[in-house]
């Protein structure tokens, strides 16, 4: 029982990181773009 606790709660980070990875990136990548035609 403990261990599924545990493999649950390590699913849902690992969910959590992948998405807030993904926003991190989408917002590095629009930042870049921006600056990009600013610069152009």
């Amino acid at each position: 029982m403990t261990q599924f606790i545990v493999i649950d709660y390590y699913y849902h980070a690992v969910i959590m990181l992948s998405c807030t990875g993904t926003l991190t990136k989408e917002r590095e990548n629009r930042r870049l773009a921006d600056e990009q035609e600013i610069l152009s």
